[in-house]
């Protein structure tokens, strides 16, 4: 009789806890998904449509589609494990500080690549562009091969400054001409990853065009030629768009069959996707919060994502990992953008100077969109010294990879008005 007791006991025990179990996920359900819809529409009121079919963008004939000479350009570029490393680093650097190693490596790599150069080379001159995305798939939308196309820009970026260190300027200018469409082309884009990856390539072309513009034998035709090979991408409203579309494609997911089909059985099944919604809101409502400080001038520098959740709660640490940290994202777009505008101003001063003999003195520059201050202007003997005045941290902050290349983007230095003939010496070896 005790023994049946117990055994009763112990069974009224399991159906009052499956019952509080089950009330709990319910409860867990209906809040995540009332929360999950009060957080998306205040997103919608303040940010904007968390709809994935305002992404997809107009269709382009495939004769006008930059995109066609770009995808198989990048997918013949031959590079193996150990040779990205030098062509990473050679992409980055004037060729006067090569080794004779890696000008060897690098000149193979050129022989071995000529056929991904010609094709490439067909993308100059087409700014139409669309890589066929499904954005209304969200993160299930396939991606380029995004790996392939930072190691193509580096390949022609590299072959470029060999290019300009051994007189062949034409090759040079048609090397900042592809760059120029492959950073454009990604940064199109309406997704994160694509406009990291766009405005990453877009700083490679600006660091070779950084040593065209300012060696004295540039001439009006050649920055004529660099002017209209710059991104006009606002990456400032590109990230803008790109987070709104985050938060579509984590929302779409979350509530997808597909999505509730991934849950682990040992859970029940209600929890988990009242967990993952509630989740999702949160993610949400962090960007609709973040989204008013995202823009304008980078003052101090970014914080560490690690540092940022180092002492933050199980549930914000949980949150994070829904996306990339987007203040560091829309600060690299902040300053790219910053360094193109640079660009533009010393290709204008060049162009001026050329026309009339010299530098104005008197030159009033724009303000830079990372500082929030005007570019700095000083006249450095017979040339001029342009700049942005922010700071070194604030820089590697922002680019803590390729902060060298990166960091040599804010100061340019320009040579005498007047125009030399005289090609440049490169101990990189120009060929008689």
């Amino acid at each position: 009789m005790n023994r049946f007791r117990v055994v009763r006991v112990v069974l009224i025990g399991l159906a009052v806890l499956a019952g509080v179990v089950l009330a709990l996920s319910l409860g867990v359900r209906l809040y995540g998904a009332q929360r999950l819809r009060s957080e998306s529409a205040r997103f919608e009121r303040e940010v904007g449509p968390l709809n994935l079919l305002t992404f997809v963008r107009p269709r382009v004939p495939v004769e006008e589609n930059v995109v066609t000479w770009l995808r198989p350009g990048i997918l013949a570029v031959v590079l193996f494990p150990n040779e990205r490393a030098v062509v990473g680093k050679l992409s980055g650097s004037p060729a006067s500080t090569w080794t004779k190693d890696e000008l060897a490596t690098l000149e193979l790599l050129i022989e071995r690549n000529g056929p991904a150069f010609e094709i490439l080379g067909r993308a100059r001159g087409l700014t139409a562009s669309n890589w066929d995305l499904e954005y209304e798939k969200g993160n299930a939308t396939k991606l380029p091969d995004l790996l392939a196309a930072m190691n193509a820009g580096k390949l022609v970026a590299a072959r470029g400054r060999l290019a300009l260190g051994r007189g062949d300027r034409e090759a040079a200018l048609a090397s900042a001409e592809v760059l120029g469409a492959l950073a454009r082309s990604h940064e199109l884009e309406n997704l994160t990853i694509m406009l990291l990856i766009g405005s990453s390539l877009e700083r490679l072309q600006l660091g070779l065009i950084r040593e065209i513009v300012t060696s004295p034998e540039a001439d009006g035709r050649e920055l004529d030629r660099i002017e209209a090979s710059l991104s006009g991408v606002d990456l400032a409203r590109a990230f803008r768009e790109t987070l709104r579309g985050d938060a579509a494609a984590m929302r779409q997911d979350v509530e997808g069959q597909e999505f509730q089909d991934l849950m682990p059985r040992a859970i029940p099944r209600s929890l988990a996707v009242g967990v993952a919604k509630l989740m999702v809101a949160g993610a949400i409502e962090a960007r609709r919060v973040v989204e008013p400080t995202l823009f304008g001038p980078v003052k101090a520098p970014i914080d560490d994502p690690g540092e940022t959740y180092r002492n933050a709660s199980w549930w914000e640490r949980l949150k994070a990992v829904y996306g990339p940290h987007i203040r560091s994202a829309a600060a690299r777009g902040t300053a790219t953008t910053s360094a193109r505008e640079l660009a533009r101003l010393a290709i204008v001063l060049r162009r001026d100077a050329l026309a009339s003999g010299s530098y104005s003195a008197t030159f009033v520059t724009p303000t830079d969109p990372l500082t929030g201050e005007a570019f700095a202007f000083a006249m450095s003997g017979s040339g001029v010294e342009l700049r942005s005045t922010t700071r070194p941290d604030i820089l590697k902050s922002i680019f803590p990879l390729g902060a060298t290349l990166s960091q040599s983007l804010y100061v340019w230095t320009l040579p005498s008005a007047s125009r030399s003939t005289t090609p440049s010496p490169s101990p990189a070896g120009r060929r008689g």
